[in-house]
C-alpha cells in the first residue's frame, strides 16, 4: 500500500498542503510525542472538523490523506522497533468536543467504514489504546454505528471517557509526560493543533481558493 500511496508522493498532492493545515490532528512527520514506556501518541479534535469537506475534497483525496497519517505512524512504529527492538504501539487520544448529529452523515459514516478496513487490513498492529474524550450525549448515537465497522480485539482497545471527567487530565499525566501533552489537556507541548472550522472559510484564509 505504500508503494502506490507513498508518503512523498502524496505530499506533492494538489490538496496536501490544505489538509496537513486544516485537519485537526498531530499527524506530523516532525513532531513525536511519547508515553513514559515509549509508545507514540497522536492527538485530534475531530469535533472541530467540518463535515463540509467532503463537498469541498473529493473523497479519493481524504482516503489517501487518511493512508498517508497511517503510513507517517507506522513509520514511527517501525522507528522505535528498530532501535529498541519492540514497540508497544500507538495511544490515540480523539477530542470530541464540538461533535455533533452531523457526523452521522452518510458520506461521513462510508469515509469512516473504508478508513477503518484500511487500518484493520493494513496497520492491525499499530494501535495500543483508543480514547475518546470530551464525549456529548450525541456520540453514543454516532457511536451505535460507527463501532460496527470494527473488530472486536479493536473495539477491546477503545475506552469513551465521559465529556468533563476530572480523572481526564490525571490519567494523561501519568502516562504521557507534560513535555508531550498538548496545552488542551494541560501540558507544555508547543505543538498547535489546527482549530479547524468551516472548511470554505479556511480555504479562502489560506489563499488555496482555487480547491473549491
Amino acid at each position: 500500500i505504500n508503494a502506490e500511496y507513498g508518503v512523498e508522493e502524496f505530499e506533492n498532492n494538489q490538496y496536501f498542503e490544505f489538509l496537513s493545515t486544516y485537519w485537526p490532528g498531530s499527524f506530523d512527520r516532525k513532531w513525536d510525542f511519547w508515553t513514559y514506556d515509549n509508545s507514540f501518541v497522536s492527538y485530534e479534535r475531530i469535533g472541530t472538523l467540518d463535515v463540509g469537506i467532503l463537498n469541498v475534497v473529493p473523497q479519493e483525496v481524504l482516503i489517501r490523506y487518511h493512508i498517508y497519517c497511517a503510513e507517517v505512524l507506522e513509520m514511527k512504529y517501525a522507528k522505535i522497533v528498530k532501535t529498541k527492538g519492540y514497540c508497544p504501539g500507538c495511544v490515540m487520544i480523539e477530542d470530541l468536543t464540538g461533535i455533533g448529529l452531523s457526523f452521522l452523515d452518510k458520506k461521513i459514516m462510508e469515509l469512516l467504514r473504508e478508513a477503518v478496513k484500511i487500518d484493520a487490513d493494513y496497520y492491525p498492529a499499530v494501535l495500543r489504546k483508543f480514547y475518546f474524550i470530551n464525549t456529548p450525549k450525541v456520540f453514543s448515537m454516532i457511536w451505535s454505528i460507527a463501532k460496527k465497522f470494527f473488530d472486536k480485539s479493536t473495539l477491546e482497545k477503545f475506552e469513551i471517557i465521559p465529556y468533563d471527567s476530572k480523572t481526564l487530565i490525571p490519567m494523561f499525566k501519568e502516562i504521557i509526560p507534560s513535555k508531550y501533552l498538548p496545552q488542551f489537556l494541560e501540558g507544555e507541548s508547543s505543538f498547535q493543533i489546527s482549530a479547524a472550522g468551516s472548511v470554505k472559510d479556511y480555504a479562502k484564509l489560506k489563499n488555496v481558493n482555487q480547491i473549491i
